[in-house]
């Protein structure tokens, strides 16, 4: 899910998500403001990427690339959200602008 469409807990030690997630939900019981625009920006991605027909056209596209019938690989712009960076002082809360993401996944996934 891109951060456009809503929000970015690091998967790291149990107290931490906790911590991380409390000081989400707080700040949006203060501030709801930004849930409707997440909102709308979350049912667009699943519109474009996760319908039937986008799906079948993106696995097309992925035999069309297998096949020869494509030269570049296809690529939707869908991270698979694997933290390559954090921020430097892991004991502050983390914004997720501050993470970096690879696109592909690393190769041992796929093993």
């Amino acid at each position: 899910v891109p951060l456009s469409a809503g929000y970015h807990i690091p998967m790291t030690d149990r107290p931490r998500i906790i911590a991380d997630l409390r000081h989400l939900l707080g700040s949006l019981i203060s501030d709801p403001s930004p849930l409707l625009e997440k909102g709308r920006a979350a049912r667009a991605h699943v519109e474009q990427y996760y319908t039937w027909p986008q799906r079948a056209q993106q696995l097309l596209e992925v035999y069309r690339w297998v096949t020869g019938q494509r030269s570049s690989k296809p690529d939707w712009g869908i991270p698979f959200g694997i933290p390559t960076a954090a921020p430097a002082d892991q004991t502050a809360q983390t914004n997720p602008s501050d993470l970096t993401y690879q696109t592909d996944p690393p190769q041992e996934v796929f093993a």
